[in-house]
């Protein structure tokens, strides 16, 4: 992956209208959904059976059950609404399709919105069928826009497609299930998420977030941890001050679905079987779920180790925003008052998530063994029922998390949008937790989930209260804020003096709204009786005005598209009441004008001058929204007409190359690069002056048009390249990432077609690049080996490279036998895979007449994407195979004596007998000549036998007159000692004066014996009492038919 050291900075010359980047990485966010597995059901029984033992029943929400649990009036449909769901996966519109037919809904496929190149399907598809479907579930008739953006090197995929709802203007809210905790994210990408969040809210787009699905344990991943190590925090897509942030419950029915009157044994209408409205508790998977302060060991040995994991309802203290003026006055439990106002607290209200986990049948669960229903046909294992089969036996998947919890909120908010036009007012409800906490601070709006009757719905309760639970998760001893300090797991928990509590409980808290917790917020909603006090609610915020002059006129006239305006918005309140609107402001085009939105700013004193604002192209009234306040309702500005005419752009083109580690090469495009090597086609828009290179650490973004839209058509040598016409996403950037140019030249032209704010280029852009073939390694390999005479021997051969083309080598290879060729073969190739480059095998069956060892190597020839290769030398032994022994007629013989040895050679088969010689070895040491290897008659193998008698000694002796015999040794010791006796004598009787003449002799005589006996000794000559052992083998040469053999050796003793 390819990530930045540093983060990346705002270039001066747009930083009045981009108020952050995203950070250059490619590390994407992570997804909120838990699926729990796959089911069948039947229309003729109305039962649903899962594929796998649950040790349960199962109680699926569908559509029908939702809008019954949280009240849904059948008045309220999102008629005349459009919802975004963002996302980075394609969909089947069928599965959708499919969702709606099974319950009975009304047929309205989600739209699919292309932001720039299409990704293709992958693992998150299910995550775009959960959040489409779920949306459209809640607001049936609401146009569900799926906004489908590819990764590039500058922006993760999800942000792009949030760019372009901004950007657009497009839809009245967004939905995101999608996140990553705070200190993951790089204080660039804070800040750029921060900015389009509140430049949505103040084009009055409602954003609803997942709260995450990891508990209080923000930062450890729920997918791979059982225990939670690192320390508390929450999403940071989900925790500015712009957006709701949506938690996650689940039925508080444990054991009493039936009995409890909560569900029926039958389906009704659209599949319905609620009854009405379930108690609710913190969605908590985790052996947490019921501790209290004083049970804080329920995870240090749990009875169930399923329940031994970290997936629960996110919830918590901001680290990053303080707390914002809606939560004003706001102390959650487990919050220290005098800390109160430094965090933004989540989440805002929840809502049913779980997924329907339960542990094993032998175990209590305190979890319903509900779930959401989702369709994804593609995801059912072979041969299933049908998806979602409006008739006869159907197959679903059970699903949950925040991730399903968000998209549904985002329908509610459609759902008020709707009751609110219908009463003559705004549709768009931008931050819409100015109204919900609002609400939300009047006590008798909330009452306490579990003690509400079930049916019919309350009609004051409007915030469901869940009073018990928490969100806490299991976590390693020793981590930060673990109730254990060492030794075995214990959870997540708050402190307060001495006592410890988990992390985060729903108990209530103190300040302006009690019933608020870091568990589920404010708690779920009662959606009739929310739309009813919506109205009366957004009623009581003091009335305003607000006035937009372009250029300090109201008639500003024609401008040129990239002309800087400046935008000066005053905002108003209606008399008699009083105060100064804070708050932001934007300025916009008519809604469905491109890039009508995404230029913003913050009041002061109820006024803004805002510079260097960019228009998008056309003729429209531009006007100004102001977003409201705590205390101010949000308020239009008349239009200003202008018209703007499109600026003339360049578009800028090239091969981005990366090393193996992922990282962007320093140079901007290269022009020569190997085949299948780690590359893609990058286009950007320009402005008509400027550097563009958004992509190069520190490269210039001046230049850049990041507003321009349209298509890029790019052609390879006179064709289209791969599908022709490439369309920009809303950063004005494109990438072809599948490219695969064939080596050899190219030359590539491209053109941009322009739209309402950018000409089309002039000419054609060209780029001409060369594609050296890959560089390939081969080895080879024979079998059988050894390999008879005249018998097929198949040699085989790899071509292994570190392309990434899934086109793997083609040609041929010449296969050798020392320098002659002995044969070619294709080459079949094979793509590249997730863990080795593409490759290729060729093999050739052949036989070798001639026995003996074969020296063969195998050369692949290449082609025009791949280099040739030789491999290394592999011997293949050529003949019937042999066995040779030898054996001795003695074992031991004295030097100089004679044996005879005798060589049996045995060969494989019923054939011939072996012919050829045998050449028996002493060591390293020939004996005498190679022996006639004569045929054996009669014997079970073909056998030869070999003989050899001779002579073994010890090392043969001198010739001449200092030959010694052997024998006489004993002569020499014997006179030698008589000799020195009598000498010795002599000295002691002998005169004085003769006494150093004999002396002296004495001493020449004992010189002369030692010296003698040295002699004698050092060299045996054969014999003398030595022992020497000669180490015995016999090596069969083979033939024409049998391969050579060298037998094992044995030992003779020579004494």
């Amino acid at each position: 992956r390819q990530s930045n050291t540093n983060d990346p900075q705002i270039p001066a010359a747009i930083a009045p209208v981009v108020a952050g980047i995203v950070s250059l990485h490619n590390f994407p966010l992570k997804s909120m959904r838990h699926v729990k597995g796959q089911f069948t059901g039947s229309h003729l029984s109305g039962e649903a059976t899962p594929l796998f033992t649950t040790g349960g029943g199962d109680f699926a929400v569908g559509p029908a059950d939702f809008a019954k649990i949280y009240n849904i009036p059948a008045s309220l449909d999102g008629t005349g609404g459009n919802i975004a769901i963002i996302g980075f996966s394609d969909i089947d519109v069928t599965d959708a399709h499919d969702f709606r037919a099974l319950f009975g809904l009304p047929v309205n496929d989600p739209v699919v919105v292309s932001n720039g190149p299409d990704p293709g399907f992958n693992d998150e598809e299910g995550e775009a069928d959960l959040d489409t479907q779920w949306s459209g579930a809640v607001a049936p008739k609401a146009t569900i826009h799926y906004i489908l953006s590819e990764q590039t090197l500058t922006a993760d995929p999800l942000l792009l497609g949030a760019e372009y709802v901004v950007d657009n203007n497009s839809d009245d809210v967004m939905s995101l299930s999608f996140g990553l905790c705070e200190p993951a994210l790089t204080s660039a990408s804070l800040t750029f998420i921060n900015a389009l969040w509140e430049q949505a809210a103040a084009q009055g787009i409602t954003v609803t977030v997942s709260a995450g699905d990891n508990g209080t344990a923000g930062c450890d991943d729920f997918n791979t941890q059982t225990t939670a190590s690192a320390d508390l925090a929450v999403n940071g897509i989900a925790s500015t001050p712009f957006n709701i942030a949506v938690g996650g419950t689940d039925f508080d029915d444990v054991g009493t679905q039936i009995s409890g009157g909560f569900w029926s044994n039958t389906n009704g209408t659209g599949k319905l079987s609620a009854l009405g409205y379930i108690h609710e508790v913190p969605w908590n998977e985790t052996c947490a779920a019921t501790a209290t302060s004083s049970s804080l060991t329920t995870c240090a040995s749990p009875s169930d180790p399923n329940f031994l994991n970290i997936v629960a309802g996110s919830g918590g203290p901001s680290a990053v925003y303080p707390r914002p003026a809606f939560q004003s006055g706001i102390v959650p439990n487990g919050i220290l008052s005098s800390d109160a106002a430094n965090h933004r607290y989540l989440p805002d209200v929840s809502l049913f998530a779980s997924s329907g986990f339960a542990g094993n049948s032998a175990n209590p669960t305190p979890l319903s063994r509900s779930f959401y229903v989702l369709c994804q046909a593609d995801a059912l294992q072979p041969g299933s029922s049908p998806s979602c089969a409006s008739s006869g036996s159907f197959s679903f998947f059970g699903a949950g998390g925040t991730s399903v919890s968000a998209p549904a909120f985002a329908g509610i908010i459609s759902l008020i949008g709707q009751s609110e036009a219908n009463a003559g007012r705004s549709r768009r409800q931008g931050n819409a937790n100015f109204v919900l906490y609002k609400i939300a601070s009047t006590p008798a709006n909330s009452c306490d989930s579990s003690t509400q009757a079930i049916s019919p719905p309350s009609a004051t309760c409007i915030f469901y209260n869940v009073t018990k639970g928490n969100n806490s998760v299991p976590c390693t001893a020793g981590s930060p804020h673990c109730s254990s300090t060492s030794g075995a797991n214990g959870m997540e928990v708050t402190v307060s003096g001495t006592t410890k509590t988990p992390a985060f409980t729903a108990n209530a808290g103190t300040g302006s709204i009690p019933s608020y917790d870091l568990a589920t917020g404010l708690g779920s909603v009662n959606v009739a009786n929310l739309a009813t006090a919506w109205g009366t609610a957004a009623g009581s915020f003091k009335g305003t005005t607000s006035t937009l002059l372009i250029n300090n006129s109201l008639t500003p006239g024609t401008i040129t598209h990239g002309t800087a305006v400046t935008a000066k918005v005053t905002v108003a309140v209606v008399a008699p009441a009083t105060g100064t609107p804070t708050g932001d402001v934007s300025v916009v085009a008519p809604l469905g004008t491109v890039n009508g939105g995404s230029n913003g700013s913050t009041l002061s004193g109820g006024a803004v001058t805002i510079p260097g604002v960019i228009l998008p192209g056309g003729t429209y009234n531009v006007t100004a929204h102001y977003a409201g306040d705590v205390a101010f309702a949000p308020s239009d500005s008349v239009g200003v007409p202008i018209t703007v005419s499109p600026e003339n752009s360049r578009l800028q083109y090239g091969i981005v190359t990366f090393d193996l580690a992922g990282n962007v090469s320093s140079t901007p495009f290269a022009t020569s690069f190997a085949y299948g090597s780690p590359y893609i086609l990058r286009m950007d828009i320009l402005k008509s002056t400027g550097t563009c290179l958004p992509f190069i650490a520190g490269g210039g973004t001046g230049g850049c048009a990041f507003d321009a839209t349209g298509t890029v058509t790019i052609t390879d040598n006179g064709n289209p390249l791969d599908q022709g016409t490439f369309p920009v996403n809303s950063e004005g950037s494109g990438e072809d990432q599948p490219i695969q140019l064939t080596g050899g030249t190219h030359t590539l032209s491209a053109t941009y077609y322009g739209d309402i704010s950018y000409n089309p280029v002039t000419a054609p852009a060209t780029d001409t690049v060369t594609v050296t073939p890959a560089s390939t390694t081969s080895s080879l390999g024979a079998s059988p080996n050894p390999v008879p005479t005249n018998q097929a021997v198949t040699l085989s051969v790899s071509i292994a490279s570190q392309s990434n083309s899934i086109q793997g080598p083609t040609g041929t290879v010449t296969f050798k036998d020392g320098s002659t060729t002995i044969g070619t073969a294709n080459v079949t190739p094979a793509g590249a895979t997730a863990n080795a480059g593409a490759s290729g095998t060729a093999s050739l069956s052949t036989t070798f007449a001639s026995s003996g060892a074969h020296s063969l190597t195998a050369v692949y020839n290449g082609d025009t994407n791949y280099g040739n290769s030789t491999s290394s030398a592999v011997s293949l032994t050529v003949g019937q195979t042999t066995s040779t022994t030898v054996t001795s007629s003695a074992s031991t013989i004295s030097s100089g004596g004679s044996v005879t040895l005798t060589a049996t050679v045995v060969g494989t088969g019923t054939g011939t007998s072996p012919t050829g010689t045998v050449q028996f070895m002493n060591g390293s040491a020939t004996l005498g000549t190679a022996q006639t290897c004569a045929a054996v008659s009669g014997a079970s193998s073909p056998t030869c036998k070999a003989t050899l008698t001779t002579t073994l000694a010890f090392l043969a002796p001198p010739s001449g007159p200092n030959r010694m015999p052997k024998l006489r040794v004993p002569w020499i010791l014997l006179i030698g000692v008589v000799l020195l006796i009598l000498l010795l004598l002599n000295l002691k009787w002998a005169p004085a004066r003769y006494r150093r003449a004999y002396a002296t002799v004495d001493l020449l005589l004992l010189a002369g014996l030692v010296a003698g006996l040295a002699t004698g000794c050092g060299k045996n000559y054969g014999g003398g009492g030595g022992t020497h052992y000669d180490t015995i083998t016999a090596v069969y040469s083979g033939d024409s038919t049998y391969a050579g053999s060298t037998s094992s050796s044995i030992t003779i003793t020579v004494q």
